[in-house]
Parts: C-alpha cells; sequence; structure tokens
C-alpha cells in the first residue's frame, strides 16, 4: 500500500523473484507516484488506486478492497492511518515504514520535527501495525548521523539507500517465513544477526548482487 512516488514497493515488485515472493496486490493512495502501478500492471499484479473522499469513505475503499484479497503481509510506505477494523482483517500482517527511530517521533512529519530538535541521528523504522499510531513492535531500524544545516530533502537523500537497503531485506525475510517472536513474545526477525553497523538486523540480500528483471 503505497503513498508518495511509492520507489521502494515498485523495486520490491522489479526484484519479486529474487526476493522470493508473489506480489498479490498494490493499493495506491489518490496521488501515488504511476510508476509502480505501470510496472505492476506490466507483470499482472492487481491494482487498485484510491478515489478522494472523506476519511470514511477512503477507510471504506480500504476496507472493501482489502476484505476480498489474500495475503501473508502487507507492506505500507502509506501516509493514512488505518482504522482498526481494516487492521482485523490481516491481523499482524501490517508492516510500516516510518521515518524515525520509534519510538521516538510517531505521526507525521517524522523527519522534520527530528531535525527541528537538533537530534544528531535520525533514522527509519519498520514495525507492525496496531491501532495506535507507530506504536507497534519494531522489527529493524536504520540509522544516519545529522550534519550541521541539513533539511528534510537533503535528508531523506543521504538516508534513502539505507531504508532501501533495510525495506527489501524484510521483504526477504517475511518472504522466508522469518518473521516471528522470540521467547518473550516479541515480534523479531528470526534467526538474524545484530546489525553493527547502521542498519540492524545485519543485511542478508543486497539488490546490487541481483540481476536486473527485464
Amino acid at each position: 500500500m503505497v503513498s508518495g512516488q511509492g520507489r521502494l514497493a515498485l523495486e520490491a515488485i522489479r526484484q519479486h523473484l529474487s526476493l522470493g515472493f508473489a506480489p498479490s496486490f498494490l493499493i495506491l493512495d489518490v496521488l501515488a507516484g504511476k510508476e509502480p502501478e505501470i510496472e505492476a500492471r506490466r507483470l499482472g499484479v492487481p491494482c487498485f488506486r484510491l478515489k478522494s473522499g472523506s476519511r470514511s469513505e477512503v477507510q471504506g475503499q480500504i476496507f472493501e478492497l482489502l476484505k476480498s484479497q489474500v495475503a501473508d503481509w502487507i507492506f505500507l510506505t502509506f501516509d493514512r492511518i488505518l482504522d482498526e477494523g481494516i487492521l482485523n482483517l490481516f491481523p499482524e500482517r501490517f508492516l510500516n515504514l516510518h521515518l524515525s527511530l520509534l519510538p521516538a517521533f510517531p505521526g507525521m512529519r517524522a523527519l522534520e520535527r527530528a531535525l527541528e530538535r537538533g537530534v544528531p541521528f535520525v533514522g527509519a523504522t519498520i514495525h507492525g501495525v496496531t491501532a495506535l499510531v507507530d506504536d507497534g513492535p519494531a522489527l529493524a531500524q536504520c540509522v544516519h548521523p545529522v550534519a550541521e544545516g541539513e533539511t528534510r530533502e537533503s535528508m531523506g537523500q543521504k538516508m534513502f539507500p539505507l531504508i532501501r537497503i533495510l525495506y527489501l531485506n524484510v521483504v526477504r525475510w517475511a518472504a522466508l517465513d522469518r518473521i516471528g517472536k522470540d521467547s518473550s513474545g516479541r515480534p523479531r526477525i528470526l534467526a538474524a544477526r545484530p546489525g553493527t553497523g547502521r542498519i540492524t538486523p545485519e543485511p542478508e540480500w543486497w539488490p546490487e548482487t541481483q540481476p536486473v528483471v527485464p
């Protein structure tokens, strides 16, 4: 489910064979970029674009679309908060990318608010989605230092290569059925090594080593 340009979803769809999953569907927000939709349709992936409306109307559209779908996991780079009724269609199966090191800076404009506070590091978190905003368990994170004078745009460009690796590795771990719970019942990437650099868990899959899908 995609808002914005959808670059991460686009790459996951293009690399789905190497990542080991079959895309079930793509839901795009009203103003989401067209390129992911074009690529998904080229590969025969069902696509649905939301229509403008009130919050309740859009939530209704999402519910109606999802209730007839089959999927193991639903990945979000999506700006809308999902109602609990939608989350209950796929319990504990929604994963969201949030542009902060949760639990710091939940909600909208997370990266901007972090920079405004003058934090020395920013990052991104992939977490399980719950009824509370950005409150679900964190599965993976990446971190980047902040230089003086950074803006949302400059920081976003520097972070994107890390976020790309983070996102695609979590997609792969989901495809390998390696998202589970530890002995304490906390969601975790199973059999993964702690990260020693800017991404944790340690990435195991690198896009640059994969052939380009024609």
